[in-house]
């Protein structure tokens, strides 16, 4: 079982389950499952702003690229 599933809430130290997988996923530019990260720290963490600006962060990218321009 990942450490993640088994403390969801470990946010707290340096090597959380949270911080190791943002920056594999930022190494390998999986945008689509940073996004899907931060949305569930999100639900965690509701009214913090970094969650939310990273949220908008990887919204726009993964946005196809045609349809950013219109």
């Amino acid at each position: 079982m990942l450490d993640l599933e088994k403390n969801p809430e470990d946010v707290q130290s340096y090597y959380n389950p949270y911080r190791l997988l943002i920056e594999i996923y930022e190494n390998t530019e999986q945008n689509d499952k940073l996004l899907e990260l931060w949305r569930k720290l999100e639900t965690m963490f509701p009214n913090d702003p970094t969650v939310k600006s990273n949220i908008e962060k990887y919204q726009q990218m993964t946005q196809p690229k045609d349809t950013l321009g219109k």
